[in-house]
């Protein structure tokens, strides 16, 4: 393992516990690794505004949105979106294929929903908006969930080549752009850095993290990562429960 420069890592079920918290024995843990001048990046599928309100820790750089946005020192290095056109023929094509699906846009660092409020509960740690109200403008992402294998099928046979859909291991579903993954946002970070993947250290428990998991100098799940992300990890730390990253950091960066 060449000497570790960037520490790259998933939020949730990773480095937070279940509820959402960050242990002191983690933050300390990451303190002590930035004070050796290795970098903390974080990669999550959350938006900018949830990052405020749940990591009060400092960092070097985010790549959120799963990968639409990165952001290092408060500056936007990059965004990839949906244009406004391309979100309005796949809502239309929603209300044929998908009229059950609970939907979402990600735009503008709020959450604008079609559904009632009182089933905003599975969107919970977002603050959310009427699709009435939203803005005439390119989305980040758009989310559902509650469609079935053949309404999913026939939007993703409906993207236009820019667009993918990602289904995660909780049953959640995002459009997004190509470009807007967590490797092609790291990548795009490290280059602003000029750091190669090799002196990254990655660190995640889902579909999304398996790229960069792979790509990095070296990638790590932890126990309760799914069967994909352990398959695409180079070792196993302990569960997001026991602080399994930053265990693994005290082990192999601090003694």
């Amino acid at each position: 393992m060449q000497p570790i420069q960037v520490l790259v890592c998933d939020l949730d079920h990773t480095l937070l516990r279940e509820d959402s918290s960050l242990s002191d024995y983690t933050a300390d843990v990451l303190a002590r690794c930035r004070e050796r001048d290795i970098r903390f990046v974080i990669a999550t599928a959350r938006p900018m505004r949830t990052l405020r309100e749940f990591v009060r820790i400092p960092y070097d750089a985010a790549v959120y949105l799963g990968g639409a946005a990165v952001e290092s020192g408060e500056v936007e290095i990059v965004r990839h979106t949906i244009a406004y056109e391309t979100v309005e023929n796949l809502l239309a094509l929603f209300q044929t294929e998908c009229p059950d699906a609970l939907i979402s846009l990600e735009m503008e660092d709020a959450t604008y929903v079609d559904f009632s409020p009182e089933k905003a509960d599975s969107f919970s740690g977002f603050v959310t908006r009427p699709f009435g109200e939203r803005p005439r403008r390119a989305a980040d992402k758009i989310i559902f969930s509650d469609a079935t294998e053949r309404g999913l099928r026939a939007i993703e046979a409906a993207l236009p080549e820019a667009l993918y859909l990602h289904t995660d291991a909780f049953g959640l579903s995002f459009i997004m752009h190509r470009r807007a993954t967590k490797l092609c946002g790291l990548t795009e970070l490290l280059a602003q850095w000029g750091i190669p993947l090799s002196r990254c250290a990655a660190f995640g428990d889902d579909l999304a993290d398996v790229e960069m998991l792979e790509a990095s100098g070296i990638g790590v799940a932890v126990q309760n990562a799914t069967e994909a992300a352990k398959k695409a990890a180079d070792e196993i730390c302990a569960s997001n429960e026991q602080d399994g990253v930053a265990h693994w950091l005290e082990e192999k960066l601090l003694q």
